[in-house]
């Protein structure tokens, strides 16, 4: 069964709504987690809002630095800017730039959920 990483800045919104996306489509196919260099202390109220609107409820959801996640993956996914990220021992990396939707509108988290749905099909068609 494949490990795939999502990771970002904060692990509040984009990194968590493609855990969460993932482990909706792979019906347990896969391993999924998410987490933050710098993680907040609570999940966007906005991604939460936006994921309900199809069905998905963020309760088991939560922000997790690198730290809290296992360190050898199939797949490491970062999201936003290529930054310096942790040493993370992953077969296959790359790079989703989806802008962060902090302090936009709820119109662009819905714009930034479709962009994470596109490219999490299209992850997930790849491997399973």
């Amino acid at each position: 069964m494949k490990k795939i990483l999502f990771i970002c800045v904060n692990n509040s919104c984009r990194s968590l709504m493609a855990e969460a996306i993932t482990v909706q489509l792979a019906k347990g196919q896969v391993k999924c987690f998410s987490a933050g260099l710098s993680p907040t202390f609570s999940i966007d109220e906005n991604a939460v809002m936006v994921m309900a609107e199809i069905g998905v409820k963020m309760d088991y959801y939560y922000p997790k630095n690198v730290d809290d996640v296992p360190s050898d993956f199939d797949i490491m996914i970062t999201i936003g800017d290529e930054q310096a990220y942790p040493m993370i021992n992953a077969i296959e990396q790359e790079n989703w730039a989806i802008e962060d939707p902090k302090g936009r509108d709820l119109a662009f988290y819905k714009k930034t959920l479709k962009i994470i749905e596109k490219n999490v099909a299209r992850l997930l068609k790849g491997i399973l």
